[in-house]
């Protein structure tokens, strides 16, 4: 079994040591729901040592990585990471990995228990490509910090890099506890802020030692294995072996952003099978949340309600104390679709649909419940999240805006750039377990001044906002709404008040969505 240079040191530090991918890996240094809490409020340093870190140069590196790679590795931005996957010519994957695009190399971050197969697959599809791949896991260590605190924590220790910089799926290089040159990327696998540090392996255990050291006055703990699946199934990642596999494609996890279709890309090992699945897809990727004692397992059944009807299976589970339920993800073949019918069939075909589907618990629903469907979803409503004054780009919709120059000049091309180059405000879902319903108009403050349910608005706090949507949610089992905050407020978690009618409740800023059972 392989050690980790840390290995010493988490032994030290009381970690319970247990086999993965190969490597004796820290799965705990305390109690694994603690852990996550630490990293959802404060921050926590991770050893990643066990991941694979590959390095590829020569001329042909990126021509050679887009025959294998499912992303577009050439179009990817120099200084810019993008998630991709190794796949099979059926399309289901070998591993899923990081591409880091330098200007003379590219460098990937696979898992642990694939590095081997993985180095052999590239070496084998290297044939007549001019490229060198040289495994770096022996001589590289790699650390991680993820959490409120990191950036803060970091910056101490680095010089002749401003972290801030730094954008997301960026890295860049500077001095690190007196090391020059050190990679340093911020991507993280939990749902929080943070960054990885590349270090020559000689010096792991002094700059984790000085990430404590830094680190230790904010809040800053190691953190074990365990809290970190947690932290990911929580944020919605995939892990090999459970959300992806060799029978998990992933075009039915969901994954899509990584997978490139563009005529431009050429051909690539998987490419013709995922394009068909991706045109008829039968089953993907959901979440499930239960309050009952017991945590939904890999392996676990699925069934319709009342039914013995199998949808599907568990594929990761856990405890969750940031969501207060036990949480997992699994694969259904759920879906829903919309009808264009001439109007003269409509109620012929609504009635069908009732028929077919009444046995299934198929019921007719009105807008109100579609209403509060939608803002489970986060998804928006043209006269709340937008309207003349909220625009696209402050509502988080970007993905539905395009400043590529191929596609000329438009209406409002000009202010949205101008925006998105230096947004003031955005959108933020909240939650209130108090009795009242946060709905449009109702203003948003900063916690401080009053006591929550008490005081008249101008007693408390800075006034952040307003609230554009609210709704009672069954699904969360609270009151939920959206609103918008000035940049540098509404980080998930944070406190803030509602002025609801000259009284203020209590309430917690949310991500959005507040609910996600598929990703389109």
């Amino acid at each position: 079994m392989k050690l980790t240079p840390l290995h010493d040191v988490h032994e030290k530090l009381g970690a319970r040591m247990v086999e993965f991918g190969g490597w004796q890996m820290p799965v705990q240094y305390g109690p694994i729901l603690e852990e996550v809490t630490t990293v959802r409020t404060k921050a926590g340093l991770f050893d990643l040592s066990h991941m694979g870190r590959v390095c590829v140069s020569g001329k042909d590196r990126e021509r050679f990585l887009d025959t294998i790679c499912t992303n577009f590795v050439a179009k990817i931005p120099l200084g810019a990471i993008r998630y991709t996957l190794f796949c099979r010519a059926d399309g289901n994957p070998i591993d899923d990995l990081l591409v880091y695009r330098s200007a003379d190399e590219v460098f990937l971050v696979v898992n642990a228990s694939n590095t081997d197969e993985d180095l052999a697959w590239m070496r084998h599809h290297a044939r007549g490509f001019e490229v060198v791949i040289q495994d770096q896991t022996e001589e590289l260590a790699m650390i991680a910090l993820q959490g409120q605190a990191s950036q803060a924590t970091l910056q101490e220790m680095t010089r002749d890099l401003d972290l801030a910089s730094i954008g997301y799926y960026k890295f860049g290089y500077g001095t690190v506890a007196d090391i020059p040159n050190m990679r340093v990327s911020r991507t993280g696998y939990t749902g929080e802020d943070g960054f990885e540090l590349y270090i020559p392996k000689d010096d792991a255990v002094r700059v984790w030692n000085e990430c404590l050291a830094h680190g230790t006055k904010l809040g800053l703990k190691p953190i074990g294995l365990a809290a970190r699946d947690t932290l990911r199934l929580e944020a919605g990642m995939p892990l090999y072996g459970h959300e992806i596999d060799a029978t998990h494609n992933p075009i039915e996890a969901g994954l899509e952003f990584g997978v490139s279709f563009k005529p431009e890309k050429g051909d690539w090992i998987g490419r013709d099978a995922l394009e068909k699945i991706a045109h008829n897809k039968t089953r993907h990727l959901v979440g499930v949340r239960t309050d009952g004692p017991r945590v939904p397992r890999q392996g676990y059944e699925l069934y319709a309600v009342g039914s013995d009807e199998k949808l599907g299976e568990i594929v990761s589970g856990s405890v969750s104390p940031t969501i207060g339920a036990n949480i997992g993800t699994g694969y259904t073949g759920e879906d829903g679709f919309e009808l264009y019918i001439p109007k003269d069939d409509a109620v012929r075909v609504w009635n069908e649909c009732l028929a077919h589907g009444t046995k299934l618990g198929l019921k007719p629903i009105g807008l109100a419940a579609r209403d509060t469907l939608r803002l489970e979803a986060g998804m928006p409503l043209y006269g709340h999240e937008i309207d003349a004054t909220h625009n696209p780009i402050e509502a988080g919709l970007d993905f539905g805006v395009s400043f590529k120059p191929e596609k000329g000049d438009w209406i409002g091309r000009d202010a949205l750039e101008k925006i998105a180059a230096k947004k003031t405000r955005r959108l933020v879902g909240v939650r209130t377990d108090g009795p009242r319903v946060p709905r449009q108009g109702y203003e948003l403050y900063s916690v401080g001044g009053s006591a929550a349910g008490s005081a008249p608005k101008q007693a408390g706090g800075e006034r952040l906002g307003e609230i554009v949507s609210g709704s009672v949610s069954p699904t969360i089992g609270a009151n939920i709404g959206t609103g918008y905050v000035p940049v540098g407020h509404g980080k998930p978690g944070d406190p803030v008040e509602i002025d609801i009618k000259g009284k203020r409740q209590a309430a917690t800023f949310c991500a959005l969505p507040f609910f996600s059972r598929t990703r389109k």
